[in-house]
């Protein structure tokens, strides 16, 4: 998140993070961050937006005071400055300790279920009371548990539950939380997550050692979901610590540690199972990855509080407070009645307005008339319809545990090493193979033409506000760049027909290695999220939003796949492992190919041109029959 007023004194390189460029210029870290969450940068208070000249005024005292606290936050000694490196470093050690858990939490599932229908089964028995309650070790379940239908089914029932509570609510409040971290700081936001996600260790930990004690027993674990969601969640953890980088990095460095930190993440997904197996082998006890968790976050909220810098100025914050209550100002003053006073009813819609700003821009998604001939274009349509469909297919990852168990019997042992080897094979395709693809097969990119008119100048560093080279309009170079978007398209379209072919061998798979292969193949099917983020960009400034912010593309794709992901598909392989689990268990396996047949299909309805391009304007008719990149359908 870059900002116009950051000077050269205030980037500052540590001699212990020689690497990072620490450029914190908050003056437009609102914007960046609430492009994150699909939130469009208010522009009521910019200078010819409807700017009182008294807000103006008070712009200029602001520059002045942040310009002022960058100058101090440069002279200060590495330590108290802020850093991506700081979130680079906890990347792989959090990632790790995250992911020992994976497994294991079927299992804890699995456990309480098995003994919740146990007491339910005995007649007679008397209510345990606080008393009764001893310590005790939590040992993995037997097979007469996890294989038990009716246990699967409330552990189906339980999870399908958990993760609908948390990810409806993580969608509602995700982008709340995100604007407040540009008025109040991102680590100030952090602490707020990490102290939901103590709540909700402390919760699992009480429920899994004491369930029969609590109201409702074990399905007192629904509190912590509804908590975390209410307080944002993972994926307001996961923004704020985006925004957090942005902030504190040059922009040319953003691309490589954004690399970084997912490379690290992938490297700790494939550590971090076979690392809890062995923690579980060690100790008997499935409650033990959990301690380990819970004492990671204590330590986090003990960094957040003693180390971690803020990156966001004071300055910036009180700009984006009156920015805010500007705009709040304005919906008041739109629904106060006639006498000037507002009512109930207005004040609940400029409630229900504030949480629906996340969805403004979905209307990119929408179809839109051709700019240059008859009819719409329906391409971001289909993008988004197949970017719901592949989405959906997260929600089943949680029942191939319960499968594994059904099938196979294996504990959470067994499957901590499956998944490490799932992990590992998708880290080296992502790492290694995919760019390796990329490098001998994909087209070069077109060369950028320097300016020929004598008015453009050739440096643009010598302009006050760079100017970013602007794509070449002739068709050589045009029939290029359509190439490259080919090879994405292509890309993403062998990515999800590799999904298939992963379901289909799952459905027909009998022993636990032709499981494991069919499993290992899926994890080939990884390029499709960079390749179709590098076709919906071209969709977007190849339509009419040539020119738009590509936050707001990219904030309308999130929303749609935070609700597929976390709403829609658990409820649906919920429904249907529920169902199915103790005649066909593998049905979930005949949803999974449908979806990624529907994927497929929709994403064929894309078209990628080969007609001539729309009208240019005047001062470039000498570049004659220019060829579009994206075709209108």
């Amino acid at each position: 998140m870059s900002g116009p007023d950051s000077s050269d004194s205030s980037t500052g390189k540590s001699p212990a993070f020689p690497e990072d460029t620490t450029r914190a210029e908050p003056h437009l870290s609102e914007a960046s961050a609430s492009t994150l969450i699909g939130e469009q940068p208010d522009n009521s208070t910019v200078p010819g937006c409807g700017q009182t000249s008294a807000t103006a005024g008070h712009d200029g005292d602001e520059e002045e005071e942040e310009r002022i606290e960058l100058e101090e936050r440069a002279a200060k000694p590495w330590y108290k400055r802020p850093s991506s490196n700081w979130i680079i470093a906890s990347a792989l050690v959090s990632t790790i300790i995250a992911s020992t858990s994976f497994a294991p939490r079927i299992d804890v599932y699995t456990m309480l279920a098995c003994e919740a229908l146990q007491i339910e089964r005995t007649e007679g028995q008397p209510m345990p009371t606080f008393a009764d309650w001893t310590w005790r070790k939590l040992p993995p379940p037997p097979k007469s548990c996890s294989q038990d239908p009716k246990v699967q089914e409330a552990v189906a029932a339980l999870s399908t539950l958990i993760a609908i509570a948390q990810g409806l609510l993580t969608c509602l409040t995700a982008g709340w939380w995100g604007q407040l971290s540009d008025r109040y700081g991102r680590v100030n936001i952090l602490k707020v997550t990490i102290v939901a996600f103590l709540i909700t260790d402390f919760n699992f930990l009480l429920v899994s050692l004491a369930a029969d004690l609590l109201p409702g027993g074990y399905r007192f674990l629904v509190f912590g979901a509804i908590l975390s969601g209410a307080m944002g969640g993972f994926s307001t953890a996961m923004t704020t610590m985006t925004a957090y980088m942005s902030d504190t990095t040059a922009p040319e460095l953003r691309s490589r540690n954004f690399s970084m930190v997912m490379g690290l993440i992938m490297c700790g997904m494939a550590l971090g199972p076979a690392i809890g197996s062995y923690i579980i082998r060690a100790t008997q006890d499935l409650l033990s990855v959990f301690y380990l968790g819970t004492a990671n976050h204590l330590l986090f909220i003990v960094f957040l509080i003693f180390i971690l810098p803020e990156s966001v100025t004071k300055a910036s914050m009180r700009k984006s407070r009156k920015r805010y209550a500007a705009l709040r100002e304005e919906q008041a003053a739109k629904l106060a009645g006639p006498n000037g006073v507002r009512t109930l009813r207005a004040s609940i819609r400029l409630c229900l307005r504030s949480f629906l700003i996340p969805l403004e821009p979905l209307a990119v998604l929408l179809p839109h008339k051709r700019p240059n001939s008859k009819g719409r274009d329906w391409n971001m349509f289909w993008l988004a319809v197949t970017s719901v469909l592949n989405a959906t297919l997260m929600g089943i990852y949680t029942f191939k545990f319960q499968y594994m168990q059904r099938a196979f019997g294996w504990d959470s042992e067994t499957t901590g090493v499956w998944l490490t080897v799932v992990s590992a094979s998708r880290a080296i395709f992502l790492v290694l193979l995919l760019p390796a693809a990329i490098h001998f097969f994909k087209p070069s990119a077109p060369p950028i033409e320097l300016p020929i008119s004598e008015e453009e100048p050739l440096d643009a560093a010598s302009e006050p506000f760079p100017i970013p080279p602007q794509p070449s309009r002739s068709p050589s170079k045009s029939r290029a760049a359509r190439k490259l978007v080919k090879f994405d398209f292509f890309l993403a379209l062998f990515s999800l027909l590799v999904e298939l072919v992963s379901y289909g061998a799952m459905l027909l798979s009998t022993s636990p290695v032709q499981w494991t292969v069919a499993t290992v193949i899926g994890a080939f099917a990884s390029g499709y999220g960079p390749a179709m983020k590098s076709v919906a960009l071209a969709l977007y400034e190849r339509g009419p939003y040539e020119g738009a912010e590509t936050g707001k593309l990219f904030g309308a794709l999130g929303v749609i796949d935070a609700a597929a992901a976390h709403v829609i598909s658990p409820a649906l392989f919920g429904f249907i492992y529920i169902v199915t689990v103790e005649r066909f268990p593998k049905g979930i396996f005949i949803v999974g190919a449908g979806l990624a047949f529907l994927a497929t299909l929709s994403l064929l309805f894309i078209r990628i041109s080969n007609e001539r391009a729309r009208p240019v304007a005047a001062h470039d008719q000498e570049a004659t029959a220019v060829e579009p990149l994206i075709d209108d359908q």
